[in-house]
């Protein structure tokens, strides 16, 4: 039997997407195994929203860095965070004494980036998804990293692409976000915009995750559902149907790259 095209694939997803009574038949094969391991995994999302605008996805006190090896350069500057101050304060009612919140204070920490010594535990030994080709060929570099609270992102900026898990179909929605901005030119953090992205990105994902072999329908019903104002198969599919040329476009963009460089080989 002949393979299926993209589009084929897509029509089919958005026809399970859409029908209330196949939303039972959704199925994930994909088990993500985050690489984990740093302080901050265990901070607030306040907190690693703070630190991620300060620059960094990892910043510990000098302690932390001493433990494995590693020291400041600049002890001047610093990474800020907030915790709350606590004190034990008895009940009247019980006597029993009980923590309470009474105000916050900053905490100055040290970026990955503003510290030397022994290496940083890598997991290069990772092997690259499929793809990982095209984004470099993209200018964009693809590497591996314990991340704090996500599976993986695209950074305009820096151009890479970070992996937080191994799980190829994380790197798929990155990669979809790189060939969407090289589409329409820099992507947008406008609510509505921002959220049709997201979905680009994850139909994308799954629609490449099943040519190479994977099913990740539950994961990605569940994503899209989060941006489509409502959990419903209706909702979604509509969603999605809003989102299907601009996925096409997507997916051609990478699909023609891959071939390209097919020829070269």
């Amino acid at each position: 039997m002949a393979k299926k095209t993209p589009s084929q694939i897509m029509g089919e997803l958005i026809e399970l997407f859409s029908n209330p009574e196949k939303i039972d038949q959704l199925e994930d094969t994909v088990t993500k195994t985050l690489i984990d391991g740093k302080p901050c995994q265990n901070w607030s999302w306040s907190n690693r929203f703070l630190m991620a605008m300060q620059g960094t996805n990892d910043a510990r006190g000098y302690r932390q860095w001493q433990a494995i090896g590693r020291n400041p350069e600049d002890w001047s500057k610093q990474v800020t965070i907030i915790a709350p101050m606590v004190r034990n304060v008895k009940d009247e009612k019980t006597g029993e004494k009980k923590p309470i919140v009474t105000g916050f204070k900053s905490i100055g920490l040290y970026a990955v980036e503003n510290t030397w010594g022994r290496p940083l535990e890598e997991t290069k030994d990772h092997p690259l998804p499929p793809l990982a080709q095209i984004a470099k060929s993209w200018g964009v570099d693809v590497r591996f990293e314990r991340i704090a609270g996500e599976w993986g992102h695209y950074s305009p900026s820096k151009k890479e692409i970070v992996l937080g898990t191994t799980d190829q179909q994380t790197f798929f929605h990155e990669l979809a976000h790189v060939a969407h901005e090289k589409l329409d030119g820099k992507l947008s953090m406008e609510d509505e915009k921002y959220a049709l992205q997201e979905a680009v990105a994850q139909l994308s994902s799954a629609v490449l995750a099943r040519i190479y072999g994977v099913k990740v329908d539950k994961y990605t019903f569940d994503y899209i559902a989060m941006y489509a104002k409502g959990r419903s198969a209706d909702a979604v599919g509509r969603m999605c149907l809003k989102v299907a040329d601009k996925v096409g476009k997507v997916l051609d963009l990478i699909l023609t790259e891959k071939q390209k460089m097919e020829v070269v080989a």
